[in-house]
């Protein structure tokens, strides 16, 4: 026999001695022990023994062994017919699948008189090992030694186990046992050393990424942009819907095969070239999870990407309830812009912002623009060589039209080009919609998820510890529970919850079968009528309770959202009755008042008939680092003697920034607006007066327990909406109330004041500067009759210094994105009282800063809208005029455009804008109003045109331009957002901005290649380019 047949038949064996002592071992212990544990694990060592056995008789027939051979085979078997008489025996042990408990008791005794023909199986078995192990040795080590002396490339042809065992042998290995562990020894060696050298190489990769990894040369701008699109509510409404229930929706990765489907497939739209796939369904079906569950999912992005190419998914969940960014075109577009960023790799996102973001975007911080951001998503998807998935949630909840089509098209538009974008869109079924959704693949929840509330109520209903008296003969009944809610659900989840809910408060107070019957009948099964029925099964307590929830369902559905700490001042009238007095005489005594939010909370879930809910965010790093700020600066006050109070002031910031008081669900808010919702408020009588004096007063409350970090910083910058709601003579009142407040406050040392000595106009009152000048202070919020009444206090309504600085800082307020009727007012005022505007503005680095009268006008334009616009720009020309304001001054400013650097001289080879508009052309042109009531009061005081046009140079296409200036009629606003600040056009604007925005407009410019024929094509004298400041270098 050939060598290496003989090492094969060799390692066969092995495998037959190693599992003989192995089932050896077990028997000796089954027999000293009498355990029937492992019966199982030695019968299946005895099988695969006997197996391999076998095996080894049919290995080689027997003309092919030698002498020696065939005795090793024969020992084998014998082996063999050992391992079949001991599986027998234990055979006898096993009791079957299901067998009673007769059969068991039995069968455990069984081994007590079986042992003594166990142990003699045992005693040959070992008996046949200890031959097999002499015999295999010794004839190894004679027919290897012959073999590898004859032929020295034997171990050529062994495979690496057959040689490992040869050498082995040769060195001098006395034991197969001893053979098997040094086998297992040495793969689990290898298995080691492997490893070390993966993690070495791993930790070598990590330090070379680690190298690569640096801060870039634009990072510093791409975060100033980020920033700037970035908006705290970005993902509140994506974070506070639940997580689906398990197993819920997964029937959407279903392939749909059929031709009944109730559905399009989702899958085969993912990969498919169609745009649009809509998700409809009635209110609180379940779409916004819905929309979550397919965003979080993995398996939406693996079938995206399952055709090779690489996709990025971005979504948007649209809220009503929320703040403005959050329901609004310019909040969808940052939030895209924003998550495209930092969804593909930080250099990529560095070179994209660098080549094609930068040159686009104007000077930052900037007022976002619908259109800005529209262009920028172009170009940003077009730069970007990815695959694009957007989820638009909520579209029906979408406020700036009045309807989401305009949104949606106007995203289609953009992304026409760009056959790799999808959209996936949920809404409300609406007739306005319809243009949209017909023609493409669509889901209709309700629909679709009986399956999904049949779960979800089986778990929380049979699955739940409470219903366990309803098992056994009730059994039955508790399937039919789960069926009958299931029939009423409707496809409609919210009302399935809520309804489990009832239920299980029900068993939790051991209601019989008949009564949860009772109490299910008593359910409706729509929605808003659930709601009507959630008042109502307060039964005897709705009349104690009904003014109580009418009020906080009136603050919450009047000014949204609020957090607890908020809620509970203006809610707790016994709270709000110790601030009853003055202001001024709050001291200590109100300052250690215990706010009990814990008693609100309880108040809220009583009384409001599950309406309401309080949330509570977990805390972060970022909540943490402003507690710290906080706490130094409580440590930096009077009040750090009192550590009570400290730890107070604490927990109440806290309050404001972890904690939320809401609707249960925004078809709560829907609800409320019906007839029925409507007769329920009724319980409390308020007017909206009323309503807004409570949030007023709250308002000063919390800057008295709550002081904001600057007597700048407000609460809350909705307040001039709130206070031009109010009598004049109650919203001056407030400030002087709110003006007490800060006295008290800056007596107790809680702000720097020198903070408020810093830029370019002093805060810090001029007869006290221990105290802000609070006219200052409160101008972009305080109404004007407070304004006068500080002005004639303080002895200044006849001081026209400090009546135009006060317009000038006016100038330099950021009002609100909604008309601000209290600040234009102010601004009258001021007029009125005798504020200079021809003076011009104070703009350090500005070559011909704009006079006051123009920024006035232009806030106009970008404050109001068009059907405001003609009665307040009547009243503020009027008052203009009557201020002294020259009707043929004019306004010239000339621009660097792009790239300008402080200190470079000015040249000819810098994009540049220039301009010269009068009174007249201001009004008559750049505003889109009727313009006959306004031409007549310009023409009776002399007003004419400037006579200049608009003029901007373009080095790119070494040309002059001229356009008319009914180039801006309408879009002033628009041109304004390519500056930094509204209306100021005190910084440069972007160069390929200002392009895009002129060449859109239908006016064809007039192109020049010469730069004195512009000029003079423009308007301009020769006279005029050597006189005007700004202009000689030219």
């Amino acid at each position: 026999m050939e060598a290496v047949a003989t090492l094969s038949l060799v390692c066969n064996i092995f495998q037959v001695v190693d599992s003989s002592v192995k089932a050896v071992e077990i028997c000796s212990q089954f027999y000293k022990y009498g355990a029937t544990i492992d019966i199982e694990n030695l019968s299946y060592i005895c099988d695969q023994l006997s197996q391999t056995s076998a095996a080894l008789g049919k290995a080689q027939t027997v003309s092919q062994l030698s002498r020696s051979d065939t005795g090793l085979v024969e020992v084998g078997k014998k082996v063999h017919d050992a391992a079949e008489s001991l599986g027998k025996e234990l055979n006898h042990l096993k009791s079957a699948p299901g067998a009673g408990r007769r059969v068991a008791v039995k069968k455990t005794l069984t081994p007590k008189w079986r042992a003594t023909r166990i142990d003699g199986l045992k005693g040959r078995l070992e008996g046949l090992v200890q031959v097999l192990n002499t015999k295999v040795l010794v004839h190894l080590s004679e027919k290897l030694s012959v073999t590898i002396r004859d032929n020295g490339e034997i171990l050529k042809k062994l495979d690496d186990r057959q040689e490992k065992i040869a050498r082995r042998i040769a060195e001098g290995t006395t034991s197969v046992e001893q053979l098997v562990s040094s086998m297992g020894g040495q793969t689990r060696a290898h298995v080691t050393e492997e490893h070390l050298v993966t993690r070495t190489r791993v930790h070598a990769v990590d330090e070379k990424l680690d190298k690569l990894v640096g801060i870039q040369h634009h990072k510093a701008g791409f975060d100033k942009f980020m920033e700037s699109l970035h908006f705290p509510e970005i993902n509140l409404r994506q974070d506070t819907i639940k997580d689906v229930h398990e197993k819920t929706f997964e029937w959407i990765f279903e392939r749909r095969d059929d031709t009944q489907q109730r559905w399009h497939d989702f899958p085969k739209w993912l990969q498919n070239d169609q745009p649009l796939y809509w998700v409809l369904g009635k209110p609180g079906s379940g779409k916004s999870t819905f929309m979550n569950f397919l965003v979080q999912d993995g398996r939406t992005l693996g079938v995206l990407e399952s055709s090779g190419q690489s996709t990025i998914v971005l979504s948007f969940f649209f809220w009503e309830a929320g703040v403005e960014l959050q329901k609004s075109r310019v909040g969808l577009l940052r939030s895209l812009i924003y998550q495209l960023l930092e969804a593909i790799d930080q250099q990529k996102a560095l070179r994209v912002w660098c080549d094609i973001v930068q040159p686009h975007v104007p000077a930052l911080p900037t007022i976002w623009t619908s259109k800005q951001l529209l262009r920028l998503l172009q170009l940003i998807v077009q730069a970007v060589d990815q695959r694009f998935c957007f989820f638009l949630d909520g579209l029906d909840e979408f406020r700036d039209d009045v309807d989401g089509t305009t949104v949606i098209r106007a995203i289609q538009d953009v992304l026409k080009d760009q056959n790799r974008t999808k959209l996936c869109i949920s809404s409300r079924p609406q007739t306005s919609l319809d243009a949209l959704y017909q023609g493409c693949p669509k889901i209709i929840m309700q629909d679709l998820t009986e399956t999904d509330i049949r779960s979800y109520v089986e778990d929380n209903l049979t699955g739940s510890p409470l219903t366990s008296h309803l098992g056994g003969t009730s059994s039955m009944q508790a399937s039919q529970l789960v069926d009958v809610v299931v029939v009423r659900a409707d496809g409609v989840f919210l009302w399935v919850t809520l309804v489990v809910k009832s239920l299980l408060r029900g068993i939790k107070n051991e209601d019989n079968w008949e009564t949860l019957m009772e109490r299910l009948d008593q359910l409706p099964s729509e929605i808003f009528d659930l709601y009507t029925h959630m008042w109502k099964r307060m039964a005897d307590d709705y009349p104690i309770y009904a003014k109580e929830a009418a009020l906080c369902l009136k603050i919450i559905r009047r000014f949204g959202q609020q957090n607890l700490f908020q809620m509970t001042i203006m809610a707790d009238d016994h709270l709000r009755a110790h601030f009853s007095k003055s202001t001024a005489t709050w001291g200590m005594e109100q300052f250690e008042m215990e706010v009990d939010h814990n008693k609100t909370e309880k108040r809220i879930a009583v009384c409001c008939a599950g309406f309401l809910e309080v949330s509570y965010k977990p805390p972060d790093h970022f909540l943490e680092k402003e507690l710290e700020v906080r706490k130094t600066q409580l440590d930096q006050s009077a009040l750090k003697q009192q550590p009570q109070a400290l730890q107070r002031l604490l927990q109440y910031y806290r309050l404001e920034m972890t904690t939320t008081v809401d609707f249960v669900h925004r078809t709560a808010a829907e609800f409320l607006r019906t007839p029925t919702g409507q007769g329920l408020l009724q319980a409390r009588l308020c007017t909206e007066e009323e309503l807004v004096e409570r949030y007023l007063s709250t308002a000063l409350i919390l800057h008295f327990l709550s002081p904001p970090e600057s007597p700048t910083v407000t609460v809350d910058q909705k307040w001039p909406y709130y206070l031009s709601q109010m009598k004049s003579d109650a919203a001056s009142e407030f400030f002087s109330e709110l003006e007490d407040v800060f006295k008290k406050l800056s007596h107790w040392r809680w702000w720097n004041l020198e903070d408020l000595d810093r830029g370019p106009f002093s805060l810090l009152s001029r007869n006290s500067r221990n105290d802000p000048d609070y006219i200052k202070t409160f101008i972009k919020f305080c109404p004007p009759q407070y304004v006068l009444k500080k002005l004639t206090e303080g002895g200044l309504a006849e001081d026209r210094d400090y009546l135009t600085e006060l317009l000038e800082m006016w100038t330099t307020v950021d009002q609100h994105g909604y008309e601000d009727d209290l600040s234009f007012r102010n601004a009258l005022l001021l007029l009125q009282r005798g504020a200079d505007p021809n003076k011009t503005c104070h703009w350090d680095g500005v070559v011909n800063p704009p006079p006051l009268w123009s920024v006035v006008l232009l806030k106009l334009a970008w404050k109001y809208q068009p059907q405001r616009l003609t009665d307040v720009l009547t009243e503020v020309l009027t008052a203009l005029l009557r201020a002294g304001v020259d009707p043929n001054a004019s306004v010239m400013r000339c621009v660097d455009i792009f790239m300008w650097q402080e200190g470079r001289a000015r040249t000819i080879s810098s994009p540049l804008i220039l301009f010269k508009w009068s009174v007249w052309d201001i009004v008559t042109n750049a505003f889109s109003v009727p313009i006959d009531s306004i031409s007549s009061l310009l023409r009776n005081a002399g007003a004419v045109s400037s006579g200049k046009k608009l003029l901007y140079y373009t080095p790119r296409r070494l040309s002059w331009c001229v356009y008319p200036t009914r180039t801006l009629k309408g879009r002033l606003n628009d041109f304004i957002g390519l500056f930094q600040a509204p209306s100021d056009f005190s910084y440069r604007a972007n160069y390929f901005s200002l392009v895009n925005f002129l060449d859109s407009n239908e006016a064809e410019p007039c192109l020049f290649d010469n730069d004195l024929e512009v000029f003079h094509a423009a308007g301009w004298t020769d006279e005029e380019l050597r006189t005007t400041l700004g202009l000689e270098i030219l």
